[in-house]
């Protein structure tokens, strides 16, 4: 698909202006990405050109380029034109991620990501799960409660979460729950210091019981519990 013929309008040059210049156009670039604009495989314009157009100089157009890069939405080579890079699994989710983090109110948005997420994953551990998965995730249980200080219990909370995951033997939610890392374990900051330690035993135990006996009723409605619970604690806090 041929480039338009000029990326960024005038309108939106004064968005550039503010002190966190890289950032700018970083997102800007990563949203017309994400929105199709900018095709699989198309080229960017010319350095020179593309900073022109946003108004900043090679230096932070270069940055840019490498956090794009990083986030996997364009490939550089030597002696080429950045070209928009095929999507993957973890692509979508380190963009969505990006995304969640830039918003507001992004702890709430993250739990309503997770009752979507997580309720199906605890339904797919169910029918997938091996006694392996079993014994790790019954450790992960025990040392979450015997845990004494507050970040490792939040470690083993997020592990717990995260081995759900990879009982589901589907990559994609591994990625997802690796990507969010970060916000997961800021948003369980927030809410241990409420009843956010017994909430997630209490949760983790009925959502063990129910994978063990492979009750995939009884291991979604847990789940949905315990992210009400986490809910609730993050209101609070």
């Amino acid at each position: 698909m041929a480039m338009v013929k000029k990326l960024v309008p005038d309108r939106a040059r004064k968005k550039f202006e503010r002190v966190d210049l890289v950032s700018n156009v970083t997102e800007w670039i990563r949203k017309e990405i994400l929105s199709g604009k900018l095709a699989v495989g198309s080229k960017l314009p010319a350095e020179g050109k593309l900073a022109e157009e946003f108004g900043v100089s090679r230096n932070v157009l270069r940055e840019a380029m490498r956090n794009l890069r990083a986030m996997g939405l364009i490939e550089i080579s030597q002696g080429r034109a950045p070209r928009v890079k095929a999507s993957d699994p973890e692509t979508a989710v380190m963009a969505m991620e990006s995304i969640l983090r830039d918003s507001d109110n992004k702890l709430l948005h993250l739990t309503e990501v997770r009752y979507a997420i997580e309720v199906g994953i605890v339904i797919l551990a169910c029918k997938r799960r091996t006694n392996v998965d079993l014994d790790k995730l019954k450790q992960c249980l025990e040392q979450l409660k015997q845990a004494a200080e507050q970040d490792i219990q939040i470690e083993k909370d997020y592990e717990f979460h995260r081995l759900l995951a990879d009982a589901t033997r589907n990559p994609v939610y591994t990625y997802i729950f690796e990507a969010l890392s970060g916000l997961i374990k800021r948003s369980q900051q927030i809410t241990y210091p409420h009843d956010g330690l017994l909430h997630a035993i209490s949760g983790h135990s009925a959502i063990y019981k129910a994978v063990a006996e492979q009750d995939e009723i009884a291991a979604a409605e847990a789940m949905r519990r315990h992210l009400k619970d986490a809910e609730a604690d993050l209101l609070a806090g």
